[in-house]
């Protein structure tokens, strides 16, 4: 005997062509200021359905780009908020850090929305806090502009 239907649940998750499209938004809007990144879409538990590095970019940034997005969907905040909550519990700082894998709190990770599930995120790295989450948030608003 197989499971019952009362056994499982459904999820809900952004769909290849919504990432590909927040990618493609996200890397026009690197270019637009000048700067070579990597933005990485992930699904709702942070697993990668886009990954791009843009010519230039440091290889490293795949991982970072990578780690924030996991963060982000993961947690279901952006990565910048990471650093004001954790400031005042230096025990807490250091416990996150040091026992969960990919854990991310530069700026940069943020979840998608929908309806208010968390269904993917994305997550930039090759520029400064505030490029990564302007770059991010251009990504995301490809969502919206259609």
């Amino acid at each position: 005997k197989g499971a019952r239907v009362s056994d499982t649940w459904t999820q809900k998750s952004l769909s290849a062509t919504a990432a590909l499209r927040m990618a493609s938004a996200a890397v026009e809007a690197a270019t637009t200021m000048g700067l070579s990144a990597s933005i990485v879409v992930s699904d709702q538990a942070g697993t990668p359905k886009v990954t791009v590095r843009m010519d230039g970019a440091s290889p490293m940034t795949v991982q970072v780009a990578s780690d924030k997005a996991f963060t982000a969907a993961c947690a279901q905040m952006p990565t910048a908020m990471w650093s004001s909550v954790l400031s005042g519990d230096v025990f807490a700082a250091h416990k996150f850090a040091s026992s969960i894998d990919r854990f991310c709190t530069m700026a940069g990770g943020i979840p998608v929305n929908v309806d208010g599930v968390v269904v993917g995120a994305i997550g930039v790295s090759g520029g400064d806090d505030d490029q990564d989450v302007a770059i991010a948030t251009a990504g995301i608003a490809a969502l919206t502009s259609l």
